[in-house]
């Protein structure tokens, strides 16, 4: 039971088809849902099929007087599309990065969601300027985890959900090139649950990573590095550095009015954006969300 396996019910755009489809009839019962969905030939029942059951199990849905409902009042209340696809995607990751459905992380199939969650935390701790194309990561893989039981992403099936459930859930751009990049995700992670407050960098990525473990300082970035050989050929962020990916995204949000930096010269509790090779950035000790004048 995966959620990446697109052979079987892996595919981001079936699940958000039926989510369409549930949004806008609020009086829908499981046998029109299909019967509507698979009335032109283009959709297959079976694979739609498996979707709903899937995402029912992990609750996103639920059956109230045999009709479907979302499990979240704000996904079955709201009626504008971008809102209702904002929630949505709050709902999904939320739903991915639960502890109880990661718990078997390692597992290559009794793991629920823990497929993506943990190829998705492997991605964002690389050096994302010189990461292999994403059709060639078997050595890179090998390099760092060894001849262990420790694999990140097991065939291409698997690999074409995860980067699909990646873009989808704003941990990859394409804009100018395929990249990691995990700007969206923050943004709508900050702007959803963060105060416009002052915070201490260290306070800030602590509270973010609560929200998205795979980022720093997050309980499945953690399983990631320890799962890492000892190896000392293996380029990583020094001590105090945050990752590339982090990196990118925290700086493209500055440029964007959405986090403001401060660093005080006096304040050993900093941490550094960096850049290329490893290059520091910006040594920062506060992020302010949000205009505070």
């Amino acid at each position: 039971m995966t959620i990446c396996n697109t052979a079987n019910d892996g595919w981001y755009h079936l699940l958000l088809t039926i989510c369409n489809l549930v949004k806008s009839d609020k009086k829908l019962k499981i046998d029109d849902l299909f019967r509507v969905l698979t009335c032109d030939g283009k959709l297959e029942k079976d694979l739609l099929q498996k979707t709903f059951k899937r995402w029912k199990d992990l609750s996103l849905f639920k059956e109230e007087k045999n009709l479907i409902k979302f499990s979240s009042e704000k996904l079955n209340n709201e009626s504008n599309l971008d809102q209702f696809l904002l929630y949505l995607r709050h709902e999904l990751r939320k739903i991915i990065f639960d502890e109880k459905n990661n718990r078997n992380f390692w597992d290559q199939e009794n793991n629920i969601t823990a497929d993506f969650t943990r190829a998705l935390a492997w991605m964002l701790y690389q050096d994302i300027y010189n990461f292999p194309k994403f059709s060639n990561t078997n050595g890179l893989q090998k390099f760092q985890f060894g001849q262990t039981n420790k694999v990140i992403i097991g065939n291409d099936v698997r690999k074409n959900g995860i980067l699909s459930w990646a873009e989808n859930l704003g941990f990859l751009s394409h804009s100018p090139i395929e990249l990691i990049d995990p700007t969206i995700a923050i943004k709508e992670t900050i702007q959803e649950y963060f105060d416009k407050k002052r915070y201490l960098v260290i306070e800030f990525m602590n509270k973010l990573s609560n929200f998205l473990p795979v980022l720093d300082f997050g309980n499945y970035r953690k399983l990631i590095e320890e799962g890492l050989n000892d190896n000392s050929q293996i380029k990583k962020p020094a001590e105090k550095q945050l990752s590339m990916a982090i990196s990118l995204a925290l700086i493209r949000l500055e440029e964007l009015g959405i986090l403001k930096f401060e660093s005080i010269s006096d304040d050993q509790n900093f941490l550094y954006l960096i850049g290329e090779d490893f290059k520091n950035k910006k040594q920062i000790t506060h992020i302010i969300v949000g205009d505070l004048k």
